[in-house]
């Protein structure tokens, strides 16, 4: 059994969301953390700033998977999809 096709939208709003679930889990606290302690980090970021990524995390990982997505699909046309058994 092949994937012939992956929905482009759909998908890309998923695995997007994922990424922002899994960020979020890592720089919130690590914002909060970092606020906490001084404010900054000893880059001189401030901490209040580590909470935007989990959002880039989410446009940018939108956009590019929408374009691996289109890709994928373009390929699978000409050389199969990734193949997949189930039981």
């Amino acid at each position: 059994m092949q994937i012939k096709k992956i929905g482009v939208l759909q998908s890309a709003k998923v695995m997007s969301l994922i990424y922002f679930v899994v960020s979020a889990l890592f720089f919130f606290p690590m914002a909060i953390y970092t606020i906490a302690s001084g404010g900054k980090t000893k880059e001189g970021f401030p901490g209040w700033g580590l909470f935007f990524f989990p959002f880039v995390y989410l446009v940018l990982g939108f956009v590019i998977l929408s374009l691996f997505f289109v890709l994928y699909n373009l390929l699978a046309k000409f050389i199969g999809g990734i193949e997949i058994e189930i039981e």
